[in-house]
């Protein structure tokens, strides 16, 4: 049983370890990316049209933020409405 132990424990490490290791350079990836890829769009597009293309991204990034708001005020509403059993409520939501 100890030896299966000792396996086991060595061998969560090294599961442990790899995973660490693939969110890290994931991490790394992207930041580095980030970077890299800024100069591109720009000498690809110029500065007003990439100008353009980030306040396009940030309305999708804000329109996502609100459903995503409103997703979890709506579940609130259903799970306190769960909690005292009022089902007509549930069912307004």
């Amino acid at each position: 049983m100890k030896a299966l132990a000792r396996a086991d424990g060595r061998g969560l490490k090294k599961r442990l370890a790899k995973g660490v290791s693939t969110q890290l350079l994931t991490f790394g990836t992207l930041i580095a990316s980030r970077f890299l890829l800024v100069p591109l769009y720009i000498g690809a597009w110029g500065t007003d049209l990439y100008a353009d293309w980030l306040v396009l991204l940030s309305v999708s990034w804000l329109l996502q933020a609100a459903i995503f708001g409103q997703h979890w005020r709506y579940a609130k509403e259903i799970r306190d409405a769960w909690a005292i059993r009022d089902v007509a409520q549930m069912n307004l939501v």
